[in-house]
């Protein structure tokens, strides 16, 4: 109960967010092209809330919050009195209908480039690209990748965290091709022939064949428990485990839950020196009956926040901006060439869910799930389609190159084929989400 309602508190939020600032980018070139605007709605349906302003446009709020709208004065769309003409939306210049039209995707991009910039200012949590696990007779063992490498690059990209590692390499899904991968303990290329998924998402692990992981560095220790008696201390990095090679927290971590009261001879760095020792963990009785070691130690996770002046942050937020449209732009091509999973499209209840598992993680995921959605909102408005903000832009383009405008029977046609392609888009994506539901 307690997710349902953060994914309804969370959509809410994300819509009221992101179709404001996309309507507002509408109502402000409006204003200035002197167009004038009857309506601006948050959402659709009778309105919850309305007030009007003193140049009589009405704002309001509906009950269906699935997008909005900015009513102008067009004599396309009604008959307009004399007197209000020289408002209409169709009277003003090409150049202005364009700008009108671009105002509301323009406006989805400053909304990230800004959350980027509240983001970076507040600090973000960061962790390196460690490799914990090579998984044998991988794509990556193959290409010589070792476990406690550190990734550095991908492909000409530098990636200075775990997150962006993944994100770099999101960015080739379905493509057989070489991945260079450069860590600190060389230059490796992974021979990429067929990319594994698991329900419809793509599977990193099995695709590549290394996992992520935490280098087993121990932070701390709990006081007269298992590792403080084997003399465990702060800053230990433990490098053998029974005369194995340890590279991560995970095998550390396995290896105490499955030996409880066994001893486990291991050696620990500790400033340059090693010393050995053995740990005892603690039998524990789970409440269903079954039994686990437990030993009191802490393993630093090696997260750091990274935070921006208010000076250095508007590059990296516009650099964050591009980066991330560029990225969605190549998504939605590869979605388009059927590289992708058309099951990998999410609908309102999809955007839902990932709305409150964001808010229920922490806020910063949340913002970033609301600057992403932005980019993507901003770039799906600008696809030609007559009713969508980038068919106004082919209609004014039209214009321009004829020098006449588009007959009311074309615009009919148009905006009739329109509704039925994002209707059908609409039952496709509700159909994934609700499928996803019951699959999982």
């Amino acid at each position: 109960m307690f997710e349902f309602i953060l994914s309804v508190i969370g959509f809410v939020i994300l819509i009221l967010v992101l179709v404001t600032a996309h309507e507002l980018g509408h109502y402000v070139v409006a204003r200035m092209a002197n167009v004038g605007v009857l309506r601006f709605s948050i959402g659709f349906g009778r309105p919850l809330v309305s007030w009007q302003d003193k140049r009589g446009t009405s704002f309001q709020i509906g009950w269906i919050p699935f997008g909005g709208y900015v009513q102008m004065i067009d004599e396309n769309d009604f008959e307009v009195p004399d007197k209000l003409k020289p408002f209409a939306l169709n009277r003003k210049s090409p150049l202005w209908r364009i700008a009108i039209a671009v105002a509301g995707p323009a406006a989805n991009l400053l909304l990230a480039f800004l959350v980027f910039c509240l983001l970076y200012m507040a600090g973000v949590p960061s962790r390196i690209a460690y490799v914990g696990e090579v998984i044998p007779e991988s794509v990556a063992e193959r290409a010589g990748v070792v476990p406690g490498s550190i990734i550095q690059r991908v492909n000409d990209a530098e990636v200075e965290d775990q997150f962006r590692a993944v994100n770099e390499l999101l960015r080739y899904i379905n493509e057989d091709m070489t991945i260079r991968l450069e860590t600190d303990k060389g230059i490796h290329n992974l021979a990429v022939q067929a990319w594994v998924t698991e329900d419809g998402a793509p599977d990193l692990d099995e695709t590549f064949g290394f996992r992520f992981d935490i280098p087993p560095v121990v932070r701390g220790t709990v006081r007269n428990k298992p590792a403080e008696q084997a003399g465990f201390e702060p800053n230990d990095r433990i490098v053998s485990m029974r005369d194995a090679p340890v590279y991560s927290y995970s095998e550390v971590a396995l290896a105490i839950r499955e030996s409880p009261g066994q001893p486990i001879p291991m050696v620990v760095d500790r400033q340059g020196l090693q010393r050995s020792l053995t740990l005892v963990p603690e039998l524990q009785i789970r409440e269903s009956g079954g039994e686990f070691g437990w030993a009191g130690i802490e393993f630093d996770s090696g997260e750091k926040i990274v935070s921006y002046s208010p000076i250095a942050v508007i590059p990296k937020a516009l650099n964050e901006t591009w980066r991330y449209t560029v990225q969605t732009v190549e998504l939605m091509g590869k979605l388009v060439r059927g590289q992708m999973s058309k099951d990998s499209l999410a609908g309102p209840i999809g955007i839902a869910e990932i709305a409150g598992r964001s808010l229920a993680v922490r806020f910063e995921a949340f913002l970033m799930v609301l600057a992403l959605i932005s980019i993507f909102l901003g770039l799906i408005n600008l696809v030609p389609l007559p009713i969508l903000d980038g068919g106004h832009v082919m209609y004014a383009l039209i214009e321009m190159a004829t020098r006449k405008p588009i007959s009311v029977r074309v615009r009919t046609i148009g905006n009739q084929v329109s509704w039925v392609l994002v209707f059908a888009l609409m039952l496709f994506v509700i159909y994934n989400d609700i499928a996803r539901i019951f699959a999982n």
